[in-house]
């Protein structure tokens, strides 16, 4: 499957720039200390629409002070958002080409995918909400 990424954000800095959300450049190239979410959305080439994912960008010394998991975490030494996408998109790339009729359930395994925690309701499970009045049919 061909896979874009596309549509970046952050809430803490302006991808374009390397800047900070304010307009200081407070994240600079050397620093050696930062923690941020870096947001995109994928989807196949020249369809529209798409699911969004993010992946925590951190430094070496954050990731170690933060003890947890380091999976869909992406660990650079110094602060640059280019290097984090690249990293982004050669993943989407690889993943699109193993999994290409279920890439975002395997890309969810390197992002957090807004559809993780979704489950498949069967039949039984959806009259059963209808009794409890909790499954209201679209009119």
């Amino acid at each position: 499957m061909n896979l874009e990424v596309r549509n970046w954000d952050s809430t803490e800095v302006d991808i374009d720039r390397n800047f900070d959300v304010y307009g200081e450049n407070r994240l600079p190239k050397t620093i050696d200390e930062y923690c941020l979410l870096l947001c995109f959305e994928v989807g196949v080439v020249g369809e529209l629409g798409g699911d969004n994912f993010s992946v925590i960008v951190l430094s070496y010394d954050s990731a170690q002070a933060e003890h947890g998991s380091q999976r869909r975490k992406i660990v650079l030494p110094l602060f640059d958002v280019e290097i984090a996408k690249k990293i982004v998109k050669r993943t989407v790339k690889f993943v699109g080409k193993q999994n290409p009729s279920n890439w975002g359930v395997a890309l969810s395994k390197y992002f957090h995918w807004e559809f993780e925690n979704m489950q498949n309701l069967t039949s039984e499970q959806v009259q059963e909400m209808k009794k409890e009045g909790l499954w209201e049919d679209d009119e």
